[in-house]
């Protein structure tokens, strides 16, 4: 009889164990899946944050071509919204150079000088690389290309960074 009470007990237990065992899972598993959607959640506002930063870019660089019109109140907004969601969700290295240069970026005459590129290669190569790609091989000047329309306008703007240094 004793080592039947034994046996039934040790059922017990281990009935009890695996039942806690899979009842923590189950809760480890809700809050894992919680946590996974909030990092989304705060992925997606990080990369919309760094779209907008290079959408500010090309906006500037229309009106230098003469094909858009960037007015200086929605530029200073912008600016501001920007840093404002940078502070929360960009890596450091992004928040120190997005604000390296932030007096050119709020003086919008600053901005018309297509000169000051070089601070936005650096912060393009900045995003791309805590956007995914920590072992990007790209320079300044392969993005300087990409952004370029033709070789004379990259030529025209090389020398232009040239010269500013």
């Amino acid at each position: 009889m004793t080592d039947e009470l034994i046996k039934f007990g040790a059922v017990i237990i281990a009935t009890i164990l695996t039942a806690t065992v899979g009842i923590l899972l189950y809760f480890l598993k809700k809050k894992d899946d919680e946590l996974n959607l909030v990092k989304n959640k705060i992925s997606d506002e990080k990369y919309k944050t760094y779209f907008d930063i290079i959408s500010l870019f090309f906006d500037l660089l229309k009106e230098n071509k003469g094909v858009g019109k960037v007015v200086q109140s929605d530029l200073v907004a912008r600016y501001i919204d920007i840093k404002k969601n940078l502070l929360l969700l960009g890596s450091d290295e992004v928040i120190r150079k997005y604000t390296e240069f932030d007096k050119n970026m709020v003086e919008y005459e600053e901005n018309k000088d297509i000169s000051k590129i070089s601070h936005w290669l650096e912060l393009f190569i900045l995003i791309r690389k805590d956007s995914g790609n920590p072992k990007t091989k790209l320079t300044k000047d392969d993005i300087l290309k990409s952004i370029m329309a033709t070789e004379k306008d990259y030529k025209d703007i090389k020398a232009l960074i040239q010269k500013r240094k």
